[in-house]
């Protein structure tokens, strides 16, 4: 942590009232059959029509400014059906409950739809305001976008705020499994959902036997993992394979039980963090616990990797190989760096359904197991059929990933069958399975090694990009990552290097309209704001999430269940097609939804979740699973709404291209309206 810095009086009792008013929530995405979000789940789908198209539902006339136009009811799974106008399936988005002091009563319940009701019927209203502000005559030739008034809680007063408010961050640490969530407060361990057939409708404390608190949590499929103040580990949930560390005859536990076999006695150190994916478990020991803290500052760290549960594909690596079950927390095999031979302490992993991801505190990835789809990254650019068909299946030992050796990696998360890296500059990699656009390139082949997601570069994109040379970026399949050097900013591209600095000299930069803060910026002779930057990535089943410094949720990948948080359009989309390379062929536009034969939708590219700035919020925390995504998010202050400039930074390069295609169709179509009234006047 860094030096505290003294704060004057006006600045502190400003921040004391930013702090008083400040206010936190929990929105879902996605299904909630399994009680992920609880019995108390109140639906927010209007809120989310609106955000997906101002001319949509929300467009019905109403004179009392209420939802009686709608065709809306609740049913007893606390869904909503809208149905007059509505080009969207009915989505998935609701706002629930995480702290067990909240009211679990039928009556609060109701009591949250009616204030949930009046919320929607505010936001209406406003968007009636906001298309009526937006009916004014713009330059065709301008490329300043008209200011988005985006109604929002910051600006309600109480009567029209959203339910299940907290006033303080109801939760510390959040994981989610495939049917259920772990969340640890002030107090206890907390869950939500079903886990091996129980259903936790409520937010329900687990009794943990030991009088510590917890520090960090994990959860695979049907299990959770705890890690305690005492480097005390527990587990509880389902233990088919082991994955619980207790052995093969503890099928089920439904209270946290301490694993006794991670005592520092057996194991030789502490246990310094826990990871869970799919049927499968593992703990980081360090021998040292100062070295441990001072871990990314350090040369040196020395630990120790645990693991127990499902090895059919070798995910575990230990010493004795591929085995169907590791019943007990069992070594894993030593690793060895490639170039000056010394043992590797990871300090962080990313447990995927078949496959694992170790990050050491030099910032350099390993991998393992299945790599079917290439989802283990050691794909190489010898172009043979032989190379191609052995990098896509088999069983891969831990090996570094080395297209990304140059690169410092601060985060990894691992999805089913996929792999996302985040770097310390901000800039996101994929690789592996990518049958539904998990990777976000832009189209659905499998990369069997690290791509750039070359639309989550803001930084960049503000700068200027020439018309598709980052396009074919994402596009282009095949090996895309080489060698990136941080310093040089180079990407090697189908053999072509091309300098990031030097885009831009095929069409102007992107202008963006000045804001007051830009103009008091400009006016004080500092320089332009820092465009937002990606702090973190999460990957689960088969979609992908990254959240931005300002604040937003970008998604993609398959959103069937709705856990994308974009709604589903009635209108036929284009299926997925494969790419195809063909050399004459300089630039297509790209599509960025689709869809397939066992999803509604898939976003190729990555895409905003624009309902949650519609409500006013901003994401502070979020949980991925295969079908329902978690967010914890907190107020937008005012003066941030009112930041057009920032908002217009955090927009995709895709969310660009198709501006200026419509700008420029736009004066295409004026041109030709100008001839025609010129060929009229002639005759």
């Amino acid at each position: 942590m860094g030096d505290s810095k003294e704060i004057g009086p006006a600045n502190s009792s400003k921040e004391q009232v930013r702090k008083e008013r400040m206010k936190y929530y929990a929105i879902g995405f996605g299904s909630n059959y399994f009680h992920q979000f609880g019995d108390c789940a109140v639906p927010l789908n209007g809120v989310y029509y609106n955000s997906a198209n101002l001319d949509g539902i929300a467009t019905a006339s109403s004179t009392d400014g209420s939802l009686s136009n709608y065709n809306c009811s609740f049913d007893t799974n606390n869904e909503v059906s809208f149905t007059q106008g509505s080009e969207y399936v009915d989505p998935q988005i609701c706002i629930f409950p995480l702290h067990p002091d909240q009211t679990q009563s039928m009556v609060g319940t109701k009591s949250a739809k009616k204030q949930a009701n009046r919320f929607l019927r505010f936001f209406r209203r406003r968007r009636q305001r906001q298309r009526k502000n937006k009916k004014r005559d713009i330059k065709p030739d301008s490329f300043d976008t008209p200011k988005q008034e985006i109604p929002s809680v910051s600006s309600c007063d109480a009567s029209f705020e959203l339910p299940y408010a907290c006033d303080k961050k109801p939760i510390e640490k959040l994981a989610v499994g495939l049917t259920h969530a772990t969340f640890t407060n002030e107090k206890d361990i907390c869950m939500l959902g079903t886990l091996h057939g129980v259903t936790y409708p409520f937010p329900t404390p687990r009794l943990a036997k030991v009088p510590l608190k917890c520090t960090q949590i994990a959860c695979g499929r049907r299990h959770s993992l705890a890690l305690f103040e005492g480097k005390v580990t527990m587990s509880w949930g389902s233990g088919y394979f082991g994955q619980l560390g207790h052995g093969l005859d503890f099928i089920y536990c439904e209270q946290p039980t301490v694993i006794e076999r991670l005592m520092p006695r057996y194991v030789g150190g502490e246990v310094v963090s826990v990871a869970a994916g799919g049927m499968q478990s593992a703990v980081i020991v360090a021998g040292n616990t100062m070295a441990w803290k001072n871990r990314f500052n350090s040369k040196d760290v020395e630990t120790r990797v645990f693991w127990f549960g499902n090895n059919k594909h070798g995910q575990c690596a230990i010493e004795e190989g591929v085995c169907n079950a590791v019943a007990y927390p069992t070594p894993m095999m030593d690793v060895f760096h490639p170039e000056n031979k010394k043992r590797v302490s990871f300090v962080s992993l990313a447990l995927g359904k078949s496959h694992s991801v170790g990050l050491n505190h030099h910032g350099e990835i390993y991998s393992w197991g299945s790599n079917v789809s290439g989802r283990c990254g050691h794909g190489d650019r010898s172009g043979s059929m032989k190379s191609a068909l052995k990098q896509l299946s088999g069983i891969s030992l831990p090996k570094r990933i080395d297209a990304l050796k140059n690169v410092k990696i601060i985060q990894i998360d691992a999805g089913d069958a996929h792999t996302l890296a985040l770097s310390g500059s901000g800039r996101v990699f994929s690789w592996g399975g990518n049958n539904f656009g998990q990777l976000g390139v832009g189209h659905s082949l499998p990369l069997a090694s690290p791509r750039l997601v070359a639309d989550l570069e803001f930084s960049h994109i503000a700068r200027g990009f020439a018309k598709g040379e980052l396009s074919e970026a994402a596009e282009t399949p095949g090996d895309a990552v080489k060698n990136v050097n941080n310093s040089e900013e180079q990407i090697d591209i189908g053999g072509d290097n091309h300098n990031l600095r030097n885009l831009g000299a095929a069409l102007a930069p992107i202008h963006y309209p000045s804001s007051p803060q830009k103009k008091a910026v400009q006016k004080a002779g500092d320089s332009d704001p820092v465009p937002p930057k990606i702090v973190s990535v999460y990957a689960a089943g088969a979609y992908s999430a990254a959240l931005s410094s300002s604040g937003d949720l970008y998604t993609w990948g398959c959103g069937e269940s709705s856990q994308l948080g974009h709604p589903i359009p009635k209108t036929d989309l284009p299926h997925i097609d494969r790419p195809t390379n063909n050399p004459n062929q300089e630039y297509v536009l790209r599509t960025r939804d689709v869809k397939s034969f066992d999803s509604r939708l898939n976003v190729l590219l990555p895409r905003r979740v624009e309902c949650i700035r519609h409500l006013g919020l901003r994401v502070e925390d979020v949980a991925t699973s295969s079908n329902f995504l978690y967010t914890v998010c907190s107020r937008r202050e005012k003066e941030d709404l009112d930041d057009e400039y920032c908002y217009l930074m955090g927009r995709t390069l895709f969310d660009l291209e198709v501006e200026r295609r419509e700008k420029g169709l736009d004066r295409i179509r004026l041109l030709r309206v100008g001839h025609s009234n010129d060929d009229t006047c002639d005759k």
